[in-house]
């Protein structure tokens, strides 16, 4: 199956094991010396040498010896230093990560001592201080006899690993490979490595896009002294500049051996040490994001008061150099089940803005909502005693509350993420982009979730201790996923469950929590403040495909095919496109989504049969229509995704398949729906008064496409699954940049093809998929639009008839259509 044009058209609408044996060495010849280079009888005498003899004295002719190559002489010094049986290495590394609008600068002072490898019991220990902005934490390993031992501050951890995967997990000691580079130079002892021609592979992550690297050698009588790397390159939505620079010593100042711990009793056995340390990143990545957007739904369940509580807390922190937006909406729902077995339902929502110093806060209890209250930080620009503050004092205040209030919702976005000592146990899993580490947790961080359960269901953390007895612990379990490269987390699962013995009976206290992180998402200014920040003019504005449509007695249609997300880029339309919109007497989009919300809103039996459409019937789940196999990967990354509750096993595979889509897109921190130009569009034509058209039902355009088949929807979650992020990603981008440049042609090209030819190929159950997916999608929906359109013109209206392109483009498109139907379709000119 086509599963990459499948991705596309859906948005339409390890470490180096040892020296290579060979290395590129560039032998150059050596030009014979010119005549006048040659020694005189003078020049003879003075040094004391003798002359060559020619070949006519009878005398072997002497040549100067070849001089080594600059990549064979940092070969031969790295192989030699590799092989050393004690060797230390001293590494600085400076990482700065552009992520989206964000910028994070990360240190690391890192050495590495490697003692007696050259025997049976050699022993490593390597030590770590990470520092991410002004946050710091440090970590040491040490390797031995199958065993790592970790200290984490003043936690202690180990696990088993063999000697081979402890050393592919640390930097090697031969940085460079000289085959990687198209220039290795020499001056002096200094070797420069230029050109690159692929990065080294212990530095750069998997589907990583290398755009420079660079490296030098110094050595040292022809040993290796000091190597420095310098990389650049793209990792999913980030750009990555690494620096590394290494002093080598073939020597080791103590004896490692005497520090390996008698015993593991005060040790916590993990499945993988590599996991605290990693955890560790992740936190600190965390807690240094100053945008960051997250939602936790939260669970609880108490026997005590007979009740159980449903919340979802959204937060989203815009903090840059001078400016800090926090945005927070919190919704409560309690319900206390009665002993006669009814329930009391109360609903309980708070919301908080803050910004620069102005905070306004309002609480609705049971639909009842008090009246805003707002602070001003300032005191409206005077203190209590009436003094006007200054210019310079205000600053201060606000950069004081500015400050207060990003450390509290940093604090906050980490409180239910296990610290370095927090862990029981834990195992590390590498999936594709991302880790995931699934942990329990130590008696400590479970006090604090009792804590935090009590005070969430009573307002007080010891309201169930003042009562109780006993307490005894059922357990933590917890998955965090976070993505590589830039160690930001994605998402957050736990489950906590307590006993409380009150007079005698016990009583459940448990809690389910799952966080989902969106973090540098340039969608967090807009969903604070409502506005989106201001587009930037593009370089190169878009010249996407533009029609005009006429009838024999002069009705008229602009045809316009859209993206459903976008750029800045899609706010800067050529101007022919806006004259004609505002020209328009109405806007026809496949269905106007903004309208259709408040319709559901109003509408509660429309809502109802919408949110049906999604689901499974008859109490089956999704693992009733899927493959086992499919449905593990598929599992693994909705958890990365933050999207796996338990009632997902009752959504519909294709539902599953879009909400991975859009953790993709939200990855990529680029392309978002809120500059898609259905949104764009509709946004203009309510400022103007236009009337907005649905071409579509929105309701039958819902069920159409959740209708799928098994096979179906198999096949498309399938295709979403089995693709990586930057498979898709790109794939999307393709498209996206088709419509920037209206490549008709190209655009065409990317449709399906549904000729007979093509299908012929296919075995019966694909062409079956293929004809049910790309027919729904595309070819059974173009004639109705198509109707719709003629419908307009005959109208006496000029409509702006605005869909997605590849409903325009191709043989069944609606420009072919529309011409056969007798209109004369023109082609405008946008630039392109």
């Amino acid at each position: 199956m086509k599963s990459i044009k499948l991705l596309s058209l859906l948005l339409c609408l390890t470490l180096l094991t040892g020296l290579l044996a060979g290395c590129r060495t560039e032998q150059t010849a050596i030009p014979s010396a010119p005549e006048s280079s040659m020694p005189s009888a003078e020049d003879t005498e003075a040094t004391g040498e003798s002359p060559v003899a020619s070949s006519d004295s009878g005398t072997e002719a002497v040549t100067d010896p070849v001089e080594p190559q600059p990549g064979s002489l940092y070969a031969e010094a790295a192989a030699r230093f590799a092989a050393a049986p004690n060797r230390t290495m001293e590494i600085s590394i400076t990482e700065e990560r552009i992520t989206g609008p964000e910028t994070m600068t990360e240190t690391r002072t890192l050495k590495a001592q490697y003692q007696d490898m050259d025997t049976a019991t050699p022993v490593i220990r390597v030590s770590d201080l990470i520092v991410i902005d002004l946050i710091r934490a440090a970590y040491e390993l040490l390797w031995e006899d199958g065993t790592v031992y970790a200290k984490v501050k003043e936690a202690r951890y180990y696990s088993r690993q063999r000697l081979e995967d402890f050393l592919a997990s640390q930097i090697p000691p031969t940085l460079l490979q000289p085959e990687n580079y198209e220039s290795v130079t020499a001056e002096g002892d200094l070797l420069t490595f230029s050109q690159p021609l692929s990065a080294e592979a212990w530095a750069l992550p998997q589907e990583a896009v290398l755009q420079e690297a660079v490296g030098t050698a110094r050595l040292n009588g022809g040993e290796l002294a000091e190597v420095t790397y310098e990389i650049t390159y793209l990792y999913g939505s980030s750009q990555i500049h690494d620096v590394y620079s290494v002093s080598m010593t073939p020597s080791v100042d103590e004896d490692l051996h005497l520090l390996r711990p008698e015993t593991t009793e005060a040790y916590t056995l993990l499945g993988s040490v590599e996991a605290a340390v990693l955890l560790l990143r992740s936190r600190l990545a965390l807690k240094a994001a100053g945008i960051c957007s997250w939602t936790t739904t939260e669970y609880l369940l108490s026997e005590a008061v007979s009740a159980s509580c449903y919340s979802q807390d959204t937060v989203h922190v815009y903090a840059t150099d001078d400016t800090v937006l926090v945005g927070q909406s919190y919704a409560e729902s309690t319900t206390i089940y009665q002993e006669d077995g009814s329930e009391k339902n109360s609903e309980y929502l708070f919301s908080l803005q803050y910004g620069d110093g102005l905070v306004t806060t309002q609480r609705t209890y049971d639909g009842e909502a008090e009246d805003p209250v707002t602070t001003d930080y300032l005191g409206g620009g005077y203190w209590s005693d009436g003094e006007e503050l200054t210019d310079d004092e205000k600053a201060r205040v606000r950069a004081s509350y500015n400050k207060d209030y990003r450390d509290d919702f940093a604090s906050d976005r980490v409180f239910s993420v296990p610290d370095y000592n927090q862990l029981k146990s834990a195992t590390l899993m590498d999936v594709g982009e991302y880790y995931i580490i699934q942990f329990s947790a130590t008696p400590d961080f479970e006090e604090s979730m009792k804590q935090k359960a009590c005070y969430d269901f009573f307002g007080e953390a010891s309201y169930l201790d003042n009562y109780a007895t006993a307490y005894r612990s059922k357990g933590t379990e917890g998955l965090i996923a976070f993505e590589k490269g830039t160690f930001l987390p994605t998402s957050l699962a736990l489950s906590f469950a307590g006993v409380h013995t009150i007079y005698g009976n016990p009583f459940n206290l448990e809690m389910e929590v799952l966080t989902k992180y969106r973090i540098c998402h340039p969608n967090t200014y807009e969903a604070i403040s409502g506005e989106s920040l201001p587009d930037e003019a593009p370089e190169v504005p878009p010249t996407p495909l533009f029609y005009e449509v006429t009838g024999e007695n002069g009705e008229k249609l602009y045809l316009f095919g859209t993206v459903h997300l976008g750029d800045s880029r899609t706010g800067f339309l050529p101007q022919v496109i806006y004259d004609a919109f505002d020209s328009a007497d109405a806007l026809a989009l496949e269905f106007d989504d903004e309208a259709f919300w408040e319709r559901r809103e109003a509408d509660q039996a429309l809502d109802q049969r919408v949110q049906d459409s999604y689901r499974y019937t008859d109490n089956e789940t999704i693992q009733d229509h899927i493959s086992p196999s499919l449905y593990y990967l598929a599992l693994l990354r909705m958890q990365i995704a933050g999207e796996y509750q338990l009632e997902m096993e009752q959504v519909k595979a294709v539902e599953w398949a879009r909400l991975l889509q859009g953790f993709y897109l939200d990855q990529g921190r680029s392309l978002t729906t809120s500059k898609g130009l259905e949104k764009r569009l509709g946004e203009r034509a309510r400022a103007q008064g236009k009337e907005i058209l649905d071409v579509e039902d929105p309701e039958a355009h819902v069920t159409l496409l959740t209708d799928y088949s098994d096979a179906v929807q198999e096949a498309v979650l399938g295709s979403t699954v089995f693709a990586s992020r930057k498979q898709y990603l790109d794939s999307v981008s393709k498209t996206y940049e088709l419509w920037c440049l209206g490549d008709e042609e190209s655009l065409a090209a990317e449709l399906p093809d549904l000729s007979e030819e093509a299908l012929a190929e296919m075995t019966a159950d694909e062409r079956a998929v293929y004809e049910e997916y790309y027919g729904t999608l595309t070819a059974q929906r173009n004639a109705p639009m198509a109707e719709t359109a003629a419908s307009y013109l005959e109208s006496g209206k000029t409509v702006f008839f605005a869909v997605g392109v590849a409903h325009l483009v191709g043989a069944d498109g609606l420009v072919e259509a529309l011409r056969q139907a007798g209109y004369t379709v023109t082609r405008i000119d946008t630039g392109n």
